[in-house]
């Protein structure tokens, strides 16, 4: 079925005139997101891989000297707004990855280093996306 939708995108670039390549990326990331809501997980590696660099964006540290033990306010000095902010965006990276989740305030508090936001994470990403949405949506 993919395939076909695929070659439908193809069609789509050859018949299609400049105009219109930003309809064609749209289908492409439409098909990129289908593929990502079948799969059932990402490993923890992925997971690892996604939060520490966007940890180090948000806190302008090199990715080697973030581990599972970096802790967030002493390791990165960061402040309430700027771990918020890096959630936030974290929340919405996965979602583009297929896997809504959201932290709740309390869980949010408690996180002190990035494997335990990792590991907080892992619990909504190890669930399909429809049901990580339906645990987390109902509060």
């Amino acid at each position: 079925m993919l395939s076909e939708r695929r070659s439908a995108v193809i069609e789509k670039v050859y018949v299609s005139q400049l105009g219109c390549g930003y309809r064609i990326v749209q289908e492409v990331s439409k098909l990129s997101q289908e593929a990502r809501l079948n799969s059932v997980s990402m490993s923890r590696d992925e997971i690892a891989s996604i939060v520490v660099s966007c940890v180090c964006e948000f806190f302008f540290v090199q990715d080697a000297h973030v581990t599972d033990t970096t802790r967030f306010e002493d390791d990165l000095s960061a402040d309430a707004f700027a771990f918020a902010d890096c959630i936030d965006a974290l929340e919405e990276e996965f979602t583009e990855h297929g896997y809504a989740f959201r932290l709740e305030a309390k869980e949010r508090d408690e996180l002190e280093t990035v494997g335990e936001l990792i590991d907080a994470i892992s619990t909504y990403v190890f669930l399909p996306r429809s049901a990580a949405v339906g645990n987390r949506e109902h509060a």
